[in-house]
């Protein structure tokens, strides 16, 4: 696994890549050459285009008009022909580095820049003054394809298609994530929302100091740049290298869940909305107040149990502690009707939504739905474990869980 830093020039401001007040990053590309894209062809999250970004947080700053759009992994943002495929180019010593340290197709890139928190004030989109600067991950590559040489020139719409640079290479991400063999359903590449567990730097700290999370506290796992992390490891952060664009993380377990977590659980919202499709036509266990499904031929009997649970503080309360115990185990994003996220819910607000709105809730690769008007919660795609403690919960307060034949 491979941390990227990409996103900020210093040479044209130090502008550090904008967060949205909704949650998108955008990572500002470095200014390019005449031959790659327009900073105002490219359309800005927040309304107008890369260039009304600058001239908005930069007013009296130096503009350069054609910019360095790499890594190019943000969809419906311009133009693109149709055989566009997301793509990371890098070259010279920095491609040398990765070479050295045997980049191959299946390894996973994972971007981070130099951010600042933006708001819109008037209409404009302006610095939240006093945010500090800090080093955020914010997209992802699993490389699918390596190109070199006069290859690259296929990619014409790349700004490394016409590099002479020695070394240089583009990167194609695959054309989905596969993750310990298994295909997680979610493309090769993509832009992540932000949330607090995708800032790197410290609170507090300069923007070069990081947590002290644990692919970083373990001595045992290797990171270039850093030959012995001991000496990096200071007083509640951890002090990264100046150096290098790439850092290269040895395989490791710890580090390949923490990379999965930090995907699965921050995907922007069109991906995310794909996800919880594709979650949806797995197969479904329901949980109940009654240990099966009611045959047809008993419908009013039902209708009659309906009028008797539905919308009570007794059905709520079930369904809240089964959620609650559940969450000490497995961290929820929960989704509401009109697309608002809530990273690592909170219980008073949790307790709000159950049984009077209708939620998702993604919890790890599985996805729970609770519909007020439902006298069961749903539960699609649940792993082995999952179940087993679901289960032992829904005995504790009175919840049947069975497994629906989808009739």
């Amino acid at each position: 696994m491979i941390l990227s830093r990409k996103g900020f020039d210093s040479t044209y401001g130090g502008c550090p890549s904008p967060i949205l007040p909704y949650g998108t990053m955008v990572s500002m590309p470095i200014p390019g050459t005449s031959m790659d894209c327009k900073y105002s062809d490219i359309s800005f999250p927040g309304g107008g285009t890369y260039l009304d970004a600058w001239d908005s947080l930069i007013p009296r700053g130096k503009k350069a008009m054609n910019c360095h759009l790499d890594p190019d992994i943000r969809t419906g943002i311009r133009k693109v022909p149709e055989n566009w495929k997301p793509a990371f180019g890098q070259c010279d010593q920095a491609q040398t580095h990765l070479k050295n340290n045997n980049v191959k197709p299946g390894d996973l890139f994972l971007f981070f820049g130099w951010f600042r928190q933006t708001e819109y004030v008037d209409g404009y989109l302006k610095y939240v003054k006093g945010a500090p600067d800090i080093n955020v991950i914010y997209g992802y590559l699993q490389v699918g394809e390596i190109v070199d040489g006069e290859a690259v020139k296929k990619f014409w719409w790349h700004p490394h298609s016409h590099n002479k640079s020695k070394n240089n290479t583009i990167y194609v991400a695959s054309p989905s994530l596969v993750i310990d063999e298994i295909d997680t359903g979610l493309p090769g590449s993509g832009t992540l929302l932000f949330s607090e567990n995708l800032v790197l730097t410290a609170a507090g700290q300069t923007h070069s100091r990081w947590k002290l999370i644990d692919v970083l506290k373990d001595k045992n796992i290797k990171l270039t740049y850093h030959p012995d992390k001991s000496h990096c490891i200071r007083e509640g952060y951890f002090q990264s290298t100046a150096r290098g664009q790439e850092f290269v993380f040895d395989e490791s377990g710890t580090v390949t869940r923490w990379a999965k977590d930090i995907i699965i659980n921050n995907i922007e919202d069109n991906v995310m909305n794909c996800n919880f499709d594709r979650l949806m036509e797995q197969h479904c266990w329901i949980l109940d107040i009654l240990p099966k499904r009611v045959p047809a031929e008993n419908a009013e009997k039902y209708t009659d149990l309906e009028k008797i649970f539905l919308h009570t503080e007794e059905l709520e309360r079930k369904f809240f502690n089964v959620l609650m115990k559940l969450r000490c185990y497995y961290n929820f994003k929960v989704v509401l009707p009109d697309g608002k996220k809530i990273d690592d819910i909170s219980a008073d607000v949790l307790k709000e939504l159950v049984g009077h709105r209708y939620i998702q809730i993604l919890v790890d690769e599985a996805l729970i739905v609770s519909d007020p008007d439902d006298m069961y919660m749903s539960l699609f795609n649940p792993s082995d474990e999952m179940l087993e403690i679901i289960k032992t919960i829904g005995d504790s307060e009175g919840i049947c869980v069975w497994k629906s034949s989808g009739e």
